[in-house]
């Protein structure tokens, strides 16, 4: 018998596959705030193992987009919020259609800017002028 470390949220019907297969599982019931974490973490993996190019595309978008509406329940917010929400940044920031994909960005010293970057420098590091 082998034994090996799974620790990650399950669709509901995957529990009684794993059972049916013979499979021994030790699992618990996870609490709200428990729950709401491992749908991010699920969310992380999902997109993570998301490919553009896979065959199964649409199955992993269903996938994404099941996590987010699980998430949307959990924290209470309706998927009709959600939507309006995209469609007012989609108004105020546009959407994606222009396929813009920013390189690096120059500021003056005195940019308000400028501290919001240096103060995240794991997203934005800052390229050094000469080296």
């Amino acid at each position: 018998m082998r034994t090996f470390r799974f620790n990650k949220l399950i669709r509901d019907n995957v529990l009684d596959a794993m059972q049916k297969e013979g499979q021994t599982v030790e699992y618990n019931t996870l609490n709200k705030k428990e729950f709401v974490r491992a749908l991010h973490a699920k969310l992380l993996e999902e997109t993570n193992e998301f490919d553009p190019t896979d065959q199964k595309v649409t199955e992993e978008f269903a996938d994404l987009l099941e996590v987010i509406e699980q998430l949307a329940t959990e924290l209470k917010i309706p998927m009709a919020k959600v939507l309006k929400a995209k469609d007012e940044k989609r108004q105020k920031n546009g959407a994606f259609d222009k396929k813009i994909f920013v390189e690096t960005i120059t500021l003056q010293d005195t940019d308000p800017w400028v501290e919001y970057f240096v103060d995240h420098q794991d997203k934005y590091p800052e390229v050094k002028q000469g080296v």
